[in-house]
């Protein structure tokens, strides 16, 4: 089982970097594609 508490550690981080990471992924895909190529 999955403690609750546990879930929440994780997802907190991760809920509260989503903005950053859409934030990061806009910026990367307006400065070039060549970004995208290397993934």
């Amino acid at each position: 089982m999955i403690r609750p508490a546990l879930v929440a550690l994780f997802l907190a981080p991760a809920l509260a970097g989503l903005p950053v990471r859409a934030a990061t992924v806009y910026v990367a895909s307006q400065q070039g594609a060549q970004v995208t190529r290397l993934e």
